[in-house]
């Protein structure tokens, strides 16, 4: 019987043993077991949730992770790696988010900020976007036309490195500058109107043009019939002046096609004196075919009511050297991108400095109007007065008047009236080849 209860008192005692060895025994933490943050198994250590696997404890979380902005190539033309905070941030282990450095922000600094948030006046946008966004939608004078998509960058920068967009009549790489008014050189002769032509036909053989297209030049679009009928020349000039970067142009239409196309030539005879352009939608004047692009996709070749072919839409040049300028202040004044205003040289006027003034003089006996050629082997014309209509007395080449009453004219027709006063010569005589009485 004493032998029975000495057993039985060892049995206890090993239970009571190793019910205090389970009390005692636990995995480790802050507070609690694993922190929170994970499971304790059977051999006393924590299994952490996956974000908070780092410390044994479990009380560290992960950053997020994106392609290193610099890391060691692990094989030809290998590298960027996957790193905590793209290696251009520190990871806040109690948060688990990323503290970038300066100029870099995303939740794994994975991307560049834009300089200033474009100054509030532009949109921060990804290789990637800018592309497909704002990228020409077609190589230049692209058969059949385009897609409405800019091309595609694929990169491992596409989603990284970040530009602003400015809005229209803002420049620079953060959006801070205004552009300044633009126009015409006013002392440039002899220059002509950027032309292109639009053409458009189907694909398919006997088929005819339906729907639309949309043209985009710089950022601004329009629609217009695919079915030529449907969009005349007058129809095709109010078109391209209801885009804000146009002011002025000439549309003319060839007889349409069998089916329903047409050529037209468009002449950009002006451009808006206050420019709706931006940091990457500007000219000089004269814009290049790869600022001109046609979407297809909302137009179709139809034959007995059914789609069997493509529509086309493209650009051609007509007119692309010695082109009108459209520069900043005419190219007579120097622009303020602070106040987005023109200060013009001497001899010019107007928002723009387009046009050429000659100042009075305050003077009672100076000349008003002096033309002085200075070589003294001079033999061109010091005035030279031109009109492209022919002779016609319906037009002045010449007209005088003092204090309001008509004094001597000159004709087209190259008649002399003379109102008031009489012909003195006093040396050199008169000659009269023709007409005289």
């Amino acid at each position: 019987m004493a032998r029975m209860r000495g057993v039985v008192l060892k049995w206890a005692a090993a239970l009571l043993l190793a019910s205090l060895n389970c009390v005692n025994a636990r995995c480790p933490g802050f507070g609690q077991s694993c922190s929170g943050h994970g499971n304790c198994t059977t051999d006393n250590v924590c299994q952490c949730d996956h974000e908070w696997n780092i410390e044994p404890d479990c009380s560290t979380k992960k950053c997020a992770k994106s392609e290193s902005w610099s890391s060691r190539a692990t094989g030809y033309n290998v590298g960027h790696s996957l790193a905590e905070c793209g290696n251009r941030g520190t990871c806040d282990r109690d948060a688990g988010t990323c503290v970038c450095d300066a100029g870099f922000t995303g939740q794994a600094c994975e991307r560049l900020a834009c300089p200033n948030d474009c100054s509030g006046k532009g949109e921060c946008l990804t290789m990637y976007r800018a592309g497909r966004d704002l990228g020409p939608d077609t190589p230049a004078g692209f058969k059949p036309g385009g897609d409405g998509i800019g091309p595609i960058y694929k990169g491992w920068d596409d989603f990284s490195l970040m530009g602003c967009a400015c809005d229209w009549g803002y420049t620079g790489s953060d959006c801070s500058l205004r552009m300044c008014p633009k126009g015409d050189d006013p002392l440039t002769e002899n220059q002509y109107y950027r032309m292109i032509n639009v053409t458009t036909n189907a694909t398919a053989v006997s088929a005819n043009l339906n729907g639309t297209f949309e043209v985009t030049f710089d950022g601004h679009s329009f629609e217009f019939p695919a079915n030529a009928s449907k969009w005349t020349a007058s129809d095709c000039e109010a078109s391209w002046e209801s885009l804000d970067n146009v002011h002025d142009v000439r549309c003319t239409r060839t007889p349409l096609t069998n089916d329903w196309g047409a050529v037209w030539t468009v002449e950009f005879v002006s451009w808006p004196s206050n420019p709706a352009q931006n940091n990457y939608f500007n000219h000089q004047g004269n814009p290049p075919l790869s600022s001109f692009t046609c979407d297809t996709t909302s137009a179709r070749a139809m034959k007995f009511g059914k789609i069997v072919g493509n529509a086309s839409c493209y650009f051609g040049d007509v007119q692309n050297s010695n082109i009108r300028e459209y520069k900043d202040c005419s190219g007579r004044g120097i622009c303020s991108t602070a106040s987005g205003s023109c200060s013009c040289y001497s001899g010019f006027t107007g928002s723009n400095c387009e046009t050429a003034a000659t100042p009075l003089s305050t003077q009672t006996n100076a000349d008003v109007l002096l033309l002085h050629a200075k070589s003294s082997d001079y033999s061109g014309n010091a005035l030279h007065v031109k009109t492209s209509r022919s002779a016609n007395a319906a037009f002045n080449l010449l007209y005088a008047e003092s204090n309001g009453a008509d004094t001597f004219t000159l004709k087209g027709s190259g008649d002399v009236v003379m109102a008031k006063g009489g012909l003195t010569i006093t040396s050199g005589g008169q000659t009269i080849t023709a007409g005289g009485r």
